[in-house]
């Protein structure tokens, strides 16, 4: 009677180490796992994602703030891009989960594009979504290209109320169709809109990435995202760029460096500066010294209105007047304005 018992006993556990060791060879097989070498540079946080995901054999789920909006919500919407990187360039591929997103911004869709589209952000790691359970903030990311960036398909029709376009260079073509295209949700039919033309060319011919020592500037990718908000004559425009912001310029003044660095002047006091006209464009471009002044000029002629403009370690909302220092770092500069008839 042992004996069969034994022999039972010894069947169930044969059969188990079996199953074990099928699981670890489909684990070593699986080229989304977690490894443990690639969580050693984590912080502790993150540390307990992917141990946790390593368990499950599953990538890290990253849970997005529930108002993903950089004009509404930086500190946060800065602090989930920071910690996303820390797993991509460890080269621990993620989940990105939108599951619970009550609020998407067309603003933040131009930094994610931007962001995902820039190896030096995603170092090549493979990131994959959890859809929105809100069926219209699906379909914004859907809208913006997110899902196409990151090899989803959707084949539902939309709407077209979000316009997303880059490039490298000064395209008038691209302004001109964003001018046409704001001229038709706003007033209804096509007009020339000056102010709005010239300061999508000045952002554009503003993007350069500035090298330091005698490295040659280079172009640097822009993203400009174009929306309109349903029932309304509202239209929205983001423009963002990859480079190293405004503050991280080779050619900014030796003076206004050491003043930073003594702490006698911040940077929302040179930005403030720099939009009044009161300091010279650090680039030497034909566009660039006018460009943030004429920007501001046309904003409080109220040609432009709500304007935001973020870049390195700093955020301008001009609406209320306010400057809010950034705990984390965004590289490369933002702008968002919007246009309405009133």
């Amino acid at each position: 009677m042992r004996k069969k018992e034994s022999k039972k006993y010894n069947k169930n556990k044969s059969l188990k180490v079996f199953k074990q060791r099928k699981h670890h060879k489909t684990w070593k097989k699986n080229k989304n796992r977690v490894k443990s070498s690639d969580i050693f540079k984590l912080n502790r946080e993150q540390k307990k994602i992917a141990h946790k995901a390593r368990q499950a054999n599953k990538p890290p789920s990253i849970e997005l703030p529930k108002n993903f909006s950089f004009i509404n919500n930086p500190q946060e919407v800065l602090e989930f891009f920071h910690k996303l990187q820390k797993f991509l360039k460890n080269k621990i591929s993620v989940l990105l989960d939108f599951e619970n997103v009550e609020v998407i911004t067309p603003d933040v869709l131009a930094l994610l594009m931007a962001k995902f589209s820039n190896k030096e952000f995603t170092y090549g790691t493979k990131a994959w979504i959890n859809k929105p359970l809100n069926h219209e903030l699906s379909n914004l990311l859907f809208e913006s290209g997110f899902y196409n960036l990151l090899g989803e398909k959707k084949d539902k029709n939309t709407h077209g109320l979000l316009s997303t376009k880059k490039n490298t260079i000064v395209d008038t073509e691209v302004a001109v169709s964003a001018r046409k295209l704001a001229a038709q949700r706003t007033y209804g039919f096509d007009r020339k809109i000056q102010p709005l033309y010239r300061t999508l060319i000045e952002c554009m011919a503003n993007t350069k990435k500035h090298a330091s020592g005698n490295q040659l500037n280079m172009s640097e990718t822009w993203w400009l995202s174009v929306y309109n908000k349903p029932g309304t004559d509202i239209t929205t425009f983001t423009f963002c760029d990859t480079g190293v912001g405004i503050f991280k310029s080779s050619k900014l003044a030796t003076f206004t460096k050491l003043a930073i660095k003594l702490g006698i002047s911040k940077h929302s006091d040179i930005l403030l500066r720099i939009i009044e006209g009161k300091m010279e464009s650090s680039t030497g471009l034909h566009y660039r010294g006018k460009g943030l002044p004429k920007i501001y000029s046309d904003y409080k002629n109220n040609e432009l209105k709500r304007l935001f403009i973020a870049s390195n370690n700093v955020f301008a909302d001009f609406d209320n007047g306010t400057f809010i220092d950034l705990k984390k770092q965004l590289n490369g500069t933002f702008l968002y304005w919007e246009i309405s008839p009133n």
